[in-house]
């Protein structure tokens, strides 16, 4: 629409400037009135499909994210073979993907307990079998950063001396876990992040963290320090 000036001034409209003259604005009945301020079109629908794609507060009011046109087309044709790639993998049709993400995630929390579980035991029977073993090098495959923690904490309480858990990571680089029961180990972690190109730290007595480099070169760095 193309108001006068002098119904313009009755308008609550938005504008990022003030405007005055001949102006013109676009209306989203009892959604939004606007001073036109893109492509010029003869009316709203001329631009097409609108899809919304995110909706947020921001500041005093909200932001939107949107596409519209030919790019909402592409947008549903992508999210389509998404969603057929998706139900092919679960063996569910197109319509009951969700539900079924649903039962493979819950099925997932379930495994997730179990295998907690089995290492918890896992973990409990390392500590006794490291009692006052003294200083302790463990290294794990493909084991998760809270399991290279819990292990060490677990071997930490029995071993009277400094245990080091090491997890291969498949990429060249370790996942680590130290503790000593009443030690201070920020010196020696220091150093060892820095021969061993590694990051990471914590409490006095107990850090994790990652380093970038091999078994060998771990297994000298501690061998050089009994």
């Amino acid at each position: 629409l193309y108001p006068t000036e002098e119904e313009l001034k009755q308008l609550c409209y938005r504008s990022k400037k003030e405007l005055s003259g001949w102006v013109r604005l676009v209306e989203f009945p009892g959604t939004d009135l606007c001073a036109c301020c893109g492509l010029h079109v003869t009316y709203t629908g001329e631009i097409g499909m609108v899809k919304l794609l995110s909706v947020q507060k921001f500041r005093e009011g909200v932001r939107m994210e949107m596409i519209s046109g030919k790019r909402v087309l592409d947008y549903l044709n992508e999210i389509s073979e998404q969603n057929h790639q998706i139900s092919v993998q679960l063996s569910a049709k197109p319509g009951e993907t969700a539900a079924a993400v649903r039962r493979l995630a819950e099925e997932n929390f379930r495994l997730r307990g179990r295998v907690m579980d089995m290492e918890a035991e896992a973990f409990e029977q390392e500590a006794r079998r490291r009692l006052a073993a003294g200083d302790v090098l463990l290294f794990e495959k493909g084991m998760e950063a809270d399991s290279v923690r819990r292990l060490a904490a677990a071997v930490m309480e029995t071993c009277q001396g400094r245990c080091a858990v090491y997890s291969d990571s498949g990429d060249g680089s370790f996942k680590y876990a130290i503790g000593e029961k009443g030690g201070d180990l920020r010196e020696l972690v220091r150093q060892m992040n820095q021969a061993l190109n590694g990051r990471g730290g914590g409490k006095p007595f107990f850090v994790q963290g990652n380093v970038k480099a091999s078994r060998n070169e771990i297994e000298e760095f501690w061998r050089q320090r009994k």
